[in-house]
Formats: structure tokens, C-alpha cells, sequence
């Protein structure tokens, strides 16, 4: 296999990125690359094609009456001559289609690449843009600012969760502690965040679940106690949280369920 062949073979391989990606999203993404490479691959057939052939001609010279043209800077010269190797030209060829095609498997790439990388607006960038401002400085700033008044909860919370936290702050005495009384972002009441790994565990078109994993200067009797997991739902075509869950000391908890267990009290 000629060295020119195997570059195609590489760059093909490299198309695909690993990083998963919402499938609504990328579906036509997805269509028009499948269409792209499927053209790649019949402009490598062709030019497999004429390689062959040009290793059969090329064994013999074409008698005169015949001419081959060649790309000499930006002029076509011709040249009519007795006799002339044709495998020259069939190489000029093959290296104009070949330039044209890695034109086409590179915008693939790039268009690829920028697929695969999160935006600041999908699930896992808002989870690690919160993570990222939790964890400056000494990173006991915490997470709180995305419940801490009514526009913030409007920004990041689903409206389902948002009535839900309303309906269970209406129903508490002022003079009792709110039903959420801690962090949730850090899992605390004394936010602690050194480093922090954002994971999709789930991707759909219209719901996900995220998984922060944080690590702080001081660590936690459970490792459970480390994992954040959030719910999303997309409205109105932004996505919003809709749950936040994660354990303390092992046992499981959830935003949901708080809030549903407090409007069940007696005032």
C-alpha cells in the first residue's frame, strides 16, 4: 500500500472523537459527516483505481499522436511529443484529487472536533462552570449561588422545581430553619472544594444526569459523600436542573424529595 493510501486510512480513522455528545443535537451533524465520508471513501476507491492502471500503462510508452497536459504554476502546458510517460501524468493526476480529498476529510475533522466539544449551554458545561467558580480561590466559597434568591433559581432550575421550592418555603414558619438548610452543589455546610471531575451518565435529547465527583483539603468519612448528581430537563430549549441528589454519610438524599417530605409536616 502506497504511502499517500495509508494518510487517507489514518486521517478517516480519526474522525470519530470519544467524548459522548447529546444525540439530538448531532443528528444531523452526524447525517452530513456519514455523507461526507462516504464520498471520501469513493474518491479513495477512485483513485486506487487509477493507481492501478497507471502501474500497468506506465510499463509501456503511448506512440505519438497522443498528448498529456500538466499543472506547471497555474498554466496548463501540453505537450505533444513522439513518445511520453504516462505514469507522470496519471501521478500529476493523482495528486490533484488527492490534495482535494484531505481538503475534505479535514473540514470533517475540524466540524467534528467542535461537535465534541462541550458548550458553556449544554448539561456537562453548566455543571463544570459551576464547579470551576465553587473552587476558586480557597474553594469554600460553595455553590449556593444558584438558590440563593429567585432570579438565580429562575437561571439554572427547572420550573417544576422551582414551584416545588416555592410551595415548600410558603409552607415553613419564618421562624424555622428552610427545608434546605446546606450546600447541595458541595454537599455541605462548609463548602470544601479543591478539584472537581464532571461525567454525563446520561444523554438525551430532552433529560440527562451529570455526576461531580469532588475532592476538598479535608477528606469525607464516606466516599459516596463525594458524588453530586444532577438531573436535567430541557425547556424552552435551555437546559435546566431538576433534581440535585447525592449521599451524606451514605445515606441517599435528594432536593426533590426534601422539599416534597417538608410540605407534609404539620405547621
Amino acid at each position: 500500500m502506497t504511502v499517500w493510501m495509508t494518510a487517507v486510512i489514518k486521517s478517516c480513522r480519526t474522525l470519530h472523537s470519544p467524548q459522548p455528545r447529546p444525540a439530538a443535537a448531532l443528528a444531523f451533524h452526524h447525517l452530513v459527516a456519514l455523507l461526507e465520508q462516504a464520498l471520501a471513501f469513493a474518491i479513495l476507491a477512485l483513485l486506487l483505481l487509477l493507481d492501478v492502471g497507471a502501474f500497468f500503462i506506465s510499463h509501456d510508452l503511448l506512440p505519438g499522436g497522443k498528448f498529456c497536459a500538466l499543472l506547471h504554476e497555474g498554466r496548463i502546458l501540453v505537450y505533444k511529443q513522439g513518445k511520453f510517460d504516462m505514469g507522470t501524468c496519471m501521478i500529476t493526476r493523482r495528486t490533484l484529487i488527492l490534495t482535494g480529498l484531505m481538503g475534505l476529510l479535514a473540514g470533517t475533522t475540524t466540524r467534528q472536533v467542535r461537535a465534541a466539544q462541550p458548550s458553556p449551554n449544554d448539561p456537562v458545561g453548566i455543571i463544570n462552570a459551576i464547579y470551576a467558580r465553587a473552587a476558586k480561590g480557597k474553594g469554600d466559597g460553595g455553590g449556593t449561588f444558584i438558590i440563593e434568591n429567585k432570579a438565580a433559581k429562575a437561571k439554572y432550575l427547572s420550573k417544576s422545581l422551582v414551584d416545588l421550592w416555592a410551595r415548600a418555603d410558603a409552607h415553613t414558619p419564618k421562624e424555622d430553619v428552610p427545608p434546605i438548610d446546606f450546600d447541595p452543589v458541595t454537599n455541605s455546610q462548609e463548602p470544601d472544594v479543591k478539584t472537581f471531575k464532571v461525567v454525563a451518565e446520561k444523554l438525551e435529547a430532552d433529560k440527562a444526569v451529570i455526576a461531580a465527583t469532588i475532592a476538598g483539603r479535608m477528606p469525607r468519612a464516606k466516599p459516596s459523600d463525594n458524588t453530586i448528581r444532577y438531573n436535567f430537563v430541557r425547556e424552552d430549549g435551555k437546559w435546566k436542573i431538576d433534581d440535585i441528589s447525592g449521599t451524606i454519610d451514605g445515606e441517599a438524599w435528594s432536593i426533590r424529595d426534601i422539599l416534597t417530605e417538608s410540605l407534609k409536616e404539620v405547621v
